[in-house]
């Protein structure tokens, strides 16, 4: 196998060698973001999609209302902090 990473949304393993994925900007660009690696976080594609121009923050607001109104109760594990905290 070649080198692991995490996609730093989810949690899914990453091949950097085999497995697509892209960089996200953490704060998007048009939100006042850089091109910092500071900024940037290595992600699976299809969640860099959807987060498109939102913060992190507000990917993880909708992903909960998304969830709570398809029935779904969501809550924070304590041990688990994300990088805007």
């Amino acid at each position: 196998n070649g080198p692991q990473t995490k996609c730093y949304l989810t949690g899914i393993d990453i091949d950097m060698t085999k497995d697509d994925y892209q960089l996200d900007h953490i704060l998007p660009i048009s939100r006042g973001g850089t091109n910092e690696l500071s900024n940037l976080g290595i992600t699976c594609p299809e969640v860099n999609q959807m987060k498109g121009s939102l913060t992190t923050e507000e990917l993880f607001y909708w992903c909960q209302k998304i969830l709570e109104h398809n029935g779904y109760t969501v809550t924070k594990n304590k041990n688990i902090e994300t990088q805007s905290e």
